[in-house]
């Protein structure tokens, strides 16, 4: 199966590639072309004005009109250019998540939140995380929205409506990466739509004002009678002195003026991003009740939000008009050109600045669920879970972990079934204690975000995930790890204390002796029981495991064995019942050479 995906985006490169070429090539051939009409239409001009204007003129006018042809042709094939050339990224991005390779991959190391319930744990964030694997955000909030989707669980019907918008856009193959392909059309920056949704709601200063709308309409319609009458009647000063007095009145307001050019233009590349990302949503179908109702919000009064947007993008395009001198002149002496601009934003804003953070959602939302779609359309070791209603319930049958290459992954069948319930596994170094944790981890949060998990069949109900795997001492904040430990413990306890957590714990206080370790542990298990949480500690510390005697309802050993043999060490990585019999430090010194 993987070998076919393989070869699937391998044919899409050779296809894209031989596109690119052709799309090359025609653009060598137009670039030829518009300096062939420039110049023998510039040459026929000259020559004919000497004979004759009116053949010069026509002349003229079909040599421009051919030139801006031609340019509007060639503009239009270099973004096919640029296009063909991120559907060539895209794929090649797809082979290395195939072989399990990151490097150059967007790790969300923004997103890392040491103190937050499982992130850091569970390789949530950076290099070789789970969002490597998932992220193929076209759009900044794209990512943004599926990092909150994987810091936070979701509700029962909102998960099972993401499972069937992933489960059809997973076949969507072309329309995933065209959109993703839209999406890299324009550079983001972190806060470029933060500043966009705080130029929506800025007050308005010359739309809506009586005595603007007057003057916007009065102004330009006499001065443009007066160029006219000046021509048989009255004197051309008059046209002129109104022409003059318009450019003043510009002037009076041009602080407020530049300051909402500066605003809105240096956004236009990413609002016709947006315009287009939307047209991509606008212009296919959708079957699952999730991406239809995201994009039903897309329409208003009968018009969409890619055409409104588009609006939009046309305003700030003919108020770059002013960037030329002559024509800045022009315009607003006879039209007051920049406030019709700024009135026509200012009108725009009023009308649809409530609607554009919804139509921002809509993106991000599609944009994250395209992204775990690609990630289950790599993967046939996936499935979509099942919610149990009850207070706790986990089965999985062939868990895997899905940042593992297949070739290497060890599936293990895993169930608890309630709540005051913990799984003891002990182990030998190296057998797969902390691997097995974060299997399970991970499986989970995918499950709660809404997306496939690696195994053959999942059931599980939502909860709150919170791990201790990772504590090292800090010492910009002069910690030791027994009290990072302790302070990471706390949270835990207080989060028991409001609500039903799942829980993994590695190692508990290594960062303390032996008999304070073990009698902190199991006071800290029986706590955890009487709070009515569950979960999995792994140890090396096989004391634990004598708590199983004390609690038959509530503590379960499993281990994770190693065999010896001849000092070869052989690991199956399968979860076995009962207490590990074989710990092999000593054996590891001893191929390291410290004599014991």
């Amino acid at each position: 199966m993987k070998a076919k995906i393989l070869e699937t985006y391998n044919d899409r490169i050779r296809i894209f590639t031989g596109e690119f070429k052709a799309v090359l090539k025609k653009i060598r051939w137009t670039a030829f072309f518009r300096f062939l009409v420039f110049a023998v239409g510039t040459a026929l001009t000259i020559y004919l004005f000497k004979i004759d204007n009116v053949p010069a003129f026509i002349v003229l006018a079909i040599s421009l009109i051919s030139f801006l042809l031609v340019v509007k042709y060639h503009g239009k094939l270099k973004d096919q250019k640029k296009n063909l050339s991120f559907l060539i990224d895209i794929n090649n991005e797809e082979i290395q998540r195939l072989n399990f390779k990151t490097n150059g991959l967007d790790d969300g190391n923004e997103f890392v939140d040491n103190s937050h319930y499982y992130s850091s744990d569970l390789d949530v964030f950076g290099e070789k995380s789970l969002f490597q694997y998932l992220n193929r955000s076209a759009t900044v909030i794209g990512t943004i929205k599926l990092a909150t989707w994987l810091k936070n669980k979701a509700k029962k019907e909102e998960i099972e409506e993401r499972q069937k918008a992933i489960s059809e856009l997973k076949d969507k193959l072309d329309w995933r990466q065209q959109f993703q392909a839209t999406g890299r059309i324009q550079v983001e920056s972190g806060v470029d739509s933060k500043e966009i949704l705080d130029w929506l709601n800025k007050d308005v200063n010359f739309a809506g004002k009586k005595i603007y709308e007057f003057l916007l309409l009065f102004l330009p319609f006499i001065t443009i009678v007066a160029f006219i009458l000046s021509i048989f009647v009255i004197p051309a000063k008059i046209p002129i002195l109104l022409g003059i007095f318009q450019l003043a009145f510009i002037g009076s307001h041009l602080k407020k003026i530049n300051y909402e050019h500066s605003t809105t233009t240096k956004k236009l590349k990413l609002i016709k991003k947006y315009a287009n990302l939307i047209a991509e949503i606008e212009n296919e179908s959708f079957s699952s009740a999730k991406l239809n109702n995201l994009k039903q919000k897309l329409k208003k009064d009968n018009t969409s939000a890619g055409e409104n947007i588009q609006k939009l993008s046309s305003i700030i395009g003919y108020f770059d008009n002013r960037l030329n001198m002559l024509a800045a002149i022009f315009l607003n002496g006879l039209l007051l050109w920049d406030l019709q601009c700024v009135v026509r934003l200012e009108k725009w804003r009023k009308k649809y600045s409530n609607e554009f953070p919804l139509w921002f959602d809509v993106i991000s939302e599609i944009d994250a669920l395209s992204g775990i779609a690609g990630f289950y359309y790599n993967d046939n070791n996936l499935c979509f879970p099942i919610i149990s209603d009850d207070n706790f319930y986990l089965k999985a049958e062939n868990l895997g972990h899905p940042m593992i290459p297949d070739t290497e992954r060890v599936p293990n069948d895993f169930e608890i079934d309630g709540l005051s319930r913990f799984f003891i596994i002990t182990g030998s170094n190296m057998a797969g204690k902390s691997t097995f944790l974060r299997t399970v981890g991970v499986n989970m949060i995918l499950a709660m975000t809404g997306a496939p998990v690696c195994a053959n069949n999942f059931k599980f109900s939502i909860i709150q995930i919170f791990t201790s795997m990772r504590i090292t001492d800090d010492l910009s904040n002069r910690e030791s790890t027994f009290y990072a430990e302790l302070k990471r413990l706390e949270q835990i306890i207080n989060e028991v204390e409001k609500q039903d957590v799942f829980i993994l714990l590695d190692e508990i206080l290594k960062g303390t002796n032996s008999k304070d370790k073990l009698k902190g542990s199991k006071a800290l298990i029986k706590q955890l029981i009487k709070e009515k949480s569950t979960g999995i500690i792994a140890t090396h510390d096989l004391e634990l495991a004598k708590l199983e005697d004390e609690y038959k309802q509530n503590i379960f050993n499993y281990n994770f064995e190693v065999n010896i043999d001849k000092g070869q060490f052989n690991f199956d990585y399968k979860l076995k019942k009962g207490v590990c019999k074989i710990l092999n430090a000593t054996e590891l010194m001893k191929k390291m050479g410290v004599k014991v």
